[in-house]
């Protein structure tokens, strides 16, 4: 299991108008990484999350569930 290191650094419940990863809502840098799932791209903070987006995503295909 892969943990994103990105969301132990959280600073509480912020409210923030800025982009945030699709896994972990996380902030987003200006280098985001793009990852398309279910026919949709969405940006994520780091490896981690978008390995974990592609799991969900490949597992959601599997059950019809998308």
């Amino acid at each position: 299991m892969l943990i994103c290191m990105r969301r132990t650094e959280r600073h509480g419940d912020e409210i923030m108008t800025e982009k945030t990863c699709a896994a972990c809502d996380c902030q987003l840098d200006a280098n985001p990484i793009r990852v398309k799932v279910g026919g949709k791209t969405v940006e994520v903070c780091c490896e981690e999350c978008a390995f974990a987006l592609n799991e969900a995503g490949a597992s959601a295909a599997g059950t019809g569930e998308e």
